[in-house]
């Protein structure tokens, strides 16, 4: 417990006069005279008062929790990488580099030092041959996949290159799931963050605060703050998903998204897209996710 020190009654005794000039006919009123002093008792009263202490307390473990939360997410932020896909097409006649950009989470190592990271599966996927300049069909002879912080300051020679291990787009329920694990050619023992819960039986709440880390624009990973918008269904093309209301720009397929608990963040599932504006970020639940990140697990 702790004293109060009332603000209305230092507002109310300045100026007044003392007790002793009080007109026999001022009413007291609530303890306050129509000359707007405080009597001399309901003073006394106030500044005996006292409040508990658990307010201050409530305050300071808010702050608490806040800086538990952004250390945390500081961690977090290490094992989300900008991914980038390489592809080279040609024919006798013409040939086209295409490649896209998205964003690679790590969250595993193998007792060999190679990193398992999750990303989409449209991100990996590349057609056997595509239409030319010309509509001559121009095949794939080239396919590859390594992290960046972004297309135009990256140094090939320094990538860590990848290969993917598996994904799919839909499942076996025939259930669009565009989930695949990507792993590291070498032993590059990439950040994998331990700061977040993997529990498959935690249910988010509309409202929830969520974060998440995408290659915004494919230039660099940057975190994102927002809320949980949907969790029901609302098309046969879309089913299974949570819609939140957070940013999201093309290179943001593949970015994990938590949600927050107190001191907790919960990984609750991964972005493939964005519903109609970019304020609309898309994401599978990680129900869907888990037999393609956590296999051994689930068999």
């Amino acid at each position: 417990m702790k004293k109060l020190t009332s603000i209305i009654t230092a507002a109310l005794i300045i100026g007044c006069p003392s007790q002793e000039s009080f007109n026999s006919d001022d009413e007291l009123v609530m303890g306050v005279t129509e000359s707007n002093c405080l009597d001399s008792a309901v003073q006394k009263e106030l500044t005996d008062l006292t409040i508990p202490t658990e307010l201050g307390d409530l305050t300071a473990t808010k702050e608490s929790e806040d800086l538990t939360i952004q250390r945390k997410l500081e961690d977090i932020g290490q094992s989300v990488f900008c991914f980038r896909e390489d592809t080279y097409y040609a024919n006798e006649h013409e040939s086209m580099s295409p490649y896209y950009m998205g964003t690679a989470f790590a969250f595993k190592i193998t007792p060999e030092g190679r990193t398992h990271l999750a990303t989409n599966y449209h991100l990996v996927y590349s057609e056997e041959q595509i239409k030319g300049s010309n509509n001559g069909i121009l095949k794939l002879l080239y396919h590859g996949f390594r992290l960046t912080e972004g297309m135009e300051y990256s140094d090939e020679k320094a990538d860590t290159w990848l290969t993917l291990l598996q994904g799919e787009l839909f499942n076996k329920d025939n259930r669009h799931v565009d989930a695949a694990v990507l792993i590291t050619v070498d032993a590059k023992n990439l950040p994998v963050s331990q700061e977040y819960v993997v529990d498959p039986s935690f249910e988010p709440m509309l409202g929830d605060e969520a974060y998440s880390f995408g290659c915004q624009e494919g230039i660099a990973t940057f975190q994102v703050r927002g809320t949980l918008s949907r969790k029901k269904d609302f098309s046969k093309r879309v089913q299974n998903k949570y819609v939140f209301n957070i940013e999201t720009n093309q290179g943001s397929s593949g970015a994990p998204i938590f949600i927050r608990r107190g001191n907790d963040l919960y990984l609750v599932g991964q972005i493939f897209g964005f519903l109609g504006t970019t304020s609309f970020g898309l994401a599978t639940k990680l129900e869907d996710l888990i037999p393609y990140w956590y296999p051994k697990e689930n068999d």
